[in-house]
């Protein structure tokens, strides 16, 4: 029985293999969904609206994910995320700034995701009094 689980196990790693994401691989991104929040931090819609018509260029290293962000209402910049995790579903990376907090970024690598170029991401950074959370949609693009 157990040899049954381990060849079961090496033929579903053989099969979400080729799906996994590569160092090079390009994703462009657009939000999905934002949310905010935090103790004394009231709804504000202009934030709102402007963190919703970001767009996000995730660059897949060997290492570390780089992400790119661009805006016409927030000043562009680029963040550098070391992968701290590569599962069959999520590729996970954190960055930390102790200056603004934590942020990190986790991409999905799920097969059937990926399988049409369509995968989800999501980005948080974090601080003592606040927590902002970007869904994302994104398109793979090498």
């Amino acid at each position: 029985m157990r040899s049954i689980l381990v060849l079961g196990a090496a033929l579903v790693a053989l099969a979400y293999g080729p799906a996994q994401a590569a160092p090079g691989d390009i994703y462009r991104c657009v939000v999905s969904d934002f949310r905010y929040g935090g103790p004394g931090h009231p709804p504000d819609p202009s934030f709102d609206s402007g963190n919703r018509q970001k767009t996000f260029d995730i660059f897949e290293l060997e290492d570390r994910l780089s992400v790119s962000m661009n805006s016409s209402v927030f000043t562009p910049s680029t963040t550098e995320y070391l992968i701290v995790g590569r599962g069959l579903l999520e590729t996970v990376g954190i960055e930390q700034n102790y200056l603004l907090g934590l942020s990190s970024i986790v991409v999905s690598q799920a097969p059937a995701a990926r399988s049409d170029g369509r995968i989800e991401a999501t980005l948080v950074r974090q601080g003592s009094q606040y927590v902002n959370t970007w869904y994302l949609d994104c398109i793979y693009s090498k």
